[in-house]
C-alpha cells in the first residue's frame, strides 16, 4: 500500500510540474505574440498603403480594406485595454496611501476594461467569419471564374450590411457577460437552467467559428494540388504561387494552434472556462492571421517588405495619409493577393 501511495504522489507531483510548466510557457507565449503583433503592425500598414492602389481592381479588394480599416480599431481596442489594465493595478496598489481617491479612480478602468473585452470579442468573431468567406472567394474565383459577378454582388450586399453582424455579435457577447455575472454572483440567484443556456451558446459559438476557421485553411488545399500540377511551366517557377498558399495554410493553423496548452490545461477544471481562455487568445492570434496572411500571400507583398528597409521611406508611408505609389513590378498576377 505504502508503495502505491508513493507512486500516486509521485504522479500526481509530475502532473502538477507539467501542468505549471505548460501554464508557464503558455504566458510566455502569450506575451510573445502580443510583442509579435505589435512589430508586424506598421508593415501590414506599409505595405496596405504601398499596394492600395493596385489592391483596389481586385474583386477581393473590399474585404481586404475592410480588414485593415477593423485591425486598426482592434490596435486602439487592446491599446485601451491594457493602459486600463495597468492603471487599475497601479491604483490597486497605491491605495493604501489614499483608499478613498484610488478607489473613485480604479472605477475608470473598471467600465473601460469590460467594454473594449467585450468589443474585441465581436470584433474577432465577425474577423473569423469573414475570413472563411475570403478563403470560399478565392476557391470559387479560382476553379469558377464565372461566378466573379454573383461574388462582387454578394460581397457588395454583404459589406454593406456588415455592421448587423458586429450588432449580433456584440449583442451576444454582452448578452453572455451579464448572464455569466449574475451567475457567479453570491448574492443573485442564477438558476441552473440559465448557467446552462450561457455555457451552451459559448460552446456553440466557439467551436462554429472554429469550424470555419479551420474549413477556411482547408479550401486552399484543392487550390494548392492544382496549381501543383503547373509547377514545371518557367512562369510557375519564377513565381512559386505554391509557397504562399502553403503560407496562407500554414499560419492559420499554426497560430490557431497556439491556443491549444491553454486549452488542455484548463479544460481540466471547466470547458467553459478553458474556452473562455482559448476566445481571450483568438483576440490576439486572428488579427494576426489577418495580417501574416495578407503580407505573405504573393512575391509582390514580400518584395514590397524587402524595399522598405529605407527607414525615411518607411516612415514617410506608414505617417501619410494617401496612398504611396508601388515601385516594385508585380512578376505575376494572381487571385491570392
Amino acid at each position: 500500500m505504502k508503495i502505491q501511495e508513493l507512486l500516486t504522489s509521485n504522479n500526481s507531483t509530475l502532473s502538477e510540474r507539467i501542468e505549471d510548466g505548460t501554464l508557464y510557457l503558455s504566458i510566455l507565449i502569450f506575451i510573445f505574440m502580443i510583442l509579435f503583433q505589435l512589430a508586424i503592425f506598421p508593415f501590414y500598414v506599409y505595405v496596405n498603403k504601398v499596394n492600395r492602389q493596385r489592391d483596389s481592381v481586385t474583386i477581393i479588394y473590399p474585404i481586404l480594406k475592410h480588414f485593415y480599416e477593423m485591425v486598426k480599431r482592434v490596435y486602439l481596442l487592446l491599446f485601451l485595454l491594457i493602459c486600463s489594465t495597468c492603471f487599475m493595478i497601479y491604483c490597486f496598489m497605491k491605495s493604501g496611501k489614499n483608499a478613498v481617491f484610488y478607489s473613485y479612480m480604479s472605477l475608470i478602468p473598471f467600465f473601460i476594461i469590460p467594454v473594449c473585452y467585450v468589443c474585441l470579442q465581436a470584433i474577432v468573431q465577425v474577423f473569423q467569419f469573414l475570413i472563411f468567406l475570403l478563403a470560399l472567394k478565392k476557391s470559387c474565383l479560382y476553379f469558377f471564374p464565372a461566378t466573379e459577378g454573383c461574388i462582387a454582388s454578394f460581397q457588395r450586399v454583404l459589406l454593406q450590411k456588415i455592421q448587423f453582424f458586429y450588432i449580433f455579435f456584440l449583442l451576444k457577447e454582452i448578452t453572455q457577460c451579464l448572464s455569466f455575472f449574475i451567475c457567479i454572483v453570491p448574492s443573485i440567484s442564477c438558476y441552473e437552467g440559465m448557467k446552462f443556456r450561457v455555457e451552451f451558446i459559448r460552446l456553440l459559438s466557439f467551436f462554429s467559428l472554429n469550424i470555419l476557421l479551420f474549413a477556411s485553411a482547408l479550401l486552399y488545399i484543392p487550390i494548392l494540388v492544382s496549381i501543383a500540377k503547373f509547377s514545371h511551366l518557367p512562369s510557375a517557377k519564377l513565381s512559386t504561387p505554391e509557397k504562399f498558399i502553403w503560407w496562407q495554410i500554414l499560419t492559420t493553423l499554426l497560430l490557431k494552434l497556439i491556443g491549444l496548452p491553454c486549452f488542455i490545461i484548463v479544460c481540466n477544471t471547466s470547458m467553459f472556462a478553458s474556452i473562455c481562455l482559448v476566445t481571450t487568445i483568438d483576440v490576439i492570434t486572428t488579427p494576426l492571421i489577418i495580417q501574416l496572411s495578407y503580407l505573405g500571400c504573393n512575391r509582390r507583398n514580400i518584395d514590397v517588405i524587402l524595399r522598405s528597409c529605407k527607414f525615411t521611406q518607411f516612415v514617410k508611408v506608414l505617417v501619410k495619409d494617401g496612398t504611396q505609389e508601388n515601385q516594385v513590378e508585380p512578376t505575376q498576377t494572381d487571385s491570392f493577393t
